[in-house]
């Protein structure tokens, strides 16, 4: 970086002069493009979720990274946010879990209220469990008053398979 900015600098000619200051308008463009932003910052919370470990009885447990402003609504969100990743897209790492959902018509009909059943299954302790929690402390400005938290959830894939499918076999 240095490197170029003394050439560029270097350049005394008036027939470079233009060409100078092209290259660095440029260079400033992409150190400012290349600076994080706000929600850049905060990326390492909406990551997708880890695999941890399986347990006795078909538990699979994941390190989940949630948001709100109580530790009952960031466990909510934790939930929530793992059945949703499991229920569209599944797991793909040290075990692979297929969508729990495949069928087209029900994927469209999930989209278009998908907050029922996930309440549903959040709700019911033989498919979704709080584990353990970490809460890291304040992001974002004072006013948003957002707390961050890293929770390990225990999710029971089969028993979900089954409600998503009972929900959606009309579909």
């Amino acid at each position: 970086m240095v490197y170029i900015s003394l050439l560029v600098l270097d350049y005394s000619d008036s027939k470079y002069l233009a060409m100078k200051y092209y290259i660095l308008i440029c260079i400033s463009l992409s150190i400012l493009l290349s600076c994080g932003t706000s929600r850049q910052n905060h990326g390492i919370i909406d990551k997708q979720s880890t695999y941890i470990h399986s347990e006795t009885g078909g538990w699979e447990v994941f390190e989940v990274n949630s948001r709100g402003r109580s530790i009952r609504e960031m466990s909510k969100n934790a939930k929530s946010k793992i059945v949703e990743e499991l229920i569209l897209y599944g797991y793909r790492g040290i075990i692979n879990i297929n969508p729990l959902l495949t069928n087209p018509r029900a994927l469209k009909a999930f989209e278009k209220s998908n907050t029922d059943i996930i309440k549903i299954i959040i709700e019911d302790n033989d498919c979704v469990r709080l584990y353990t929690k970490n809460v890291e402390g304040r992001i974002g400005a004072r006013s948003q008053s957002l707390n961050q938290a890293t929770f390990l959830i225990k999710v029971q894939v089969n028993a979900i398979r089954n409600i998503v499918t009972e929900y959606y076999e009309n579909y």
